[in-house]
């Protein structure tokens, strides 16, 4: 049976405003008030909130909107994954692969960097790709003699970086992301400054990129990107022939660096000919390399050619090399 909140109600308005139980009714009319006057508590309140906030959420609107913000975050930005290049007649195409240059960094030969720079820029017709790690940014603290060995703060690493690829973006075919300043950048600040400033100036892979390059007659297909999975201890060429083989078989060429060991093969993997690039470094020097990976290190950067008249592609050694083969 419910409880009369009504004459409760009444009951407590008159005994409040002095009334005695017996001309409210005597016993019953108090038992029954001591009973239930815990529902008071619920039903009367001298305090009344009349503009509680409650939310007003449709999640075809809010879907709506973050689909909004992605095409503004797209409009925004440089960075691609997907790249098309067209070099007219029939004259082949030449670039060489750099990657972990790690300007200011304690073991660097910094002396080589300028002089394979005008090297590079002696040639008219040699072009680029930027595979990352062009900088040291030591902004993690994990060593703090990584940091401090630096030779310069991070932020002169990029305005100097940035100063070196206005020199060079002319014939900077695409640069990548990479991990000694991109993914730091991305953890402590949330933005890659230096991808930020490569995709000002050249088209920029924040990711694993692919080009098609149209040259003469002929369309190569490559991929490129800092490092890859399917690392091996004896065959720099492993993580590229896995990611043609399992993850992107319409690849014919990947390049990329990180490892510092250079290197450059080819072979014949479901009927179409595959080639892998890997670049070395200018970190010749470095102290981590030296105590967990080897005493060596090869400030080699292969060159590869696409041809325009027949389908076909090489990779030499260097630019020395390159030098010889075409008679420079």
């Amino acid at each position: 049976m419910g409880i009369d909140l009504n004459r409760l109600k009444e009951v407590h308005l008159l005994k409040s405003n002095g009334a005695t139980w017996e001309s409210l009714g005597g016993e019953p009319v108090k038992s029954f008030y001591h009973r239930n006057k815990h529902y008071l508590r619920n039903i009367e309140s001298e305090l009344e909130i009349v503009d509680k906030k409650s939310p007003d959420v449709h999640w075809r609107e809010y879907l709506d909107h973050a689909t909004a913000t992605q095409e503004l975050r797209k409009k925004a930005s440089c960075n691609q994954s997907g790249l098309t290049i067209n070099k007219s007649g029939f004259s082949d195409l030449d670039f060489i692969c750099l990657g972990d240059l790690h300007f200011f960094a304690s073991g660097t030969d910094h002396r080589a960097i300028v002089e394979l720079t005008d090297r590079i820029l002696s040639h008219d017709n040699l072009y680029l790709v930027l595979l990352g790690d062009e900088l040291e940014t030591a902004i993690n603290m994990r060593n703090v003699a990584e940091v401090t060995s630096q030779l310069m703060p991070p932020a002169i690493q990029l305005k100097v970086f940035e100063s070196w690829l206005n020199e060079v973006k002319d014939r900077v075919l695409f640069a990548t992301w990479d991990n000694h300043s991109s993914e730091r950048f991305e953890k402590g600040a949330g933005v890659d400054m230096l991808g930020w400033i490569k995709s000002k100036s050249v088209p920029f892979f924040d990711s694993i990129g692919n080009a098609t390059i149209k040259v003469g007659s002929q369309e190569y297909f490559l991929a490129a990107t800092h490092k890859l999975r399917g690392k091996s201890s004896i065959n720099p060429m492993a993580g590229h022939a896995r990611y043609m083989r399992f993850d992107d078989p319409t690849r014919e060429i990947v390049i990329a660096g990180d490892s510092h060991v250079c290197g450059s093969g080819w072979w014949y993997d479901g009927g179409i000919k595959r080639m892998g690039v890997n670049c070395g470094t200018m970190n010749v020097n470095s102290p981590y390399a030296k105590r967990y990976f080897s005493l060596y290190a090869q400030p080699v950067f292969p060159v590869v050619t696409l041809y325009g008249k027949e389908h076909n592609f090489t990779a030499v050694e260097s630019l020395k090399e390159w030098e010889m083969y075409r008679g420079l």
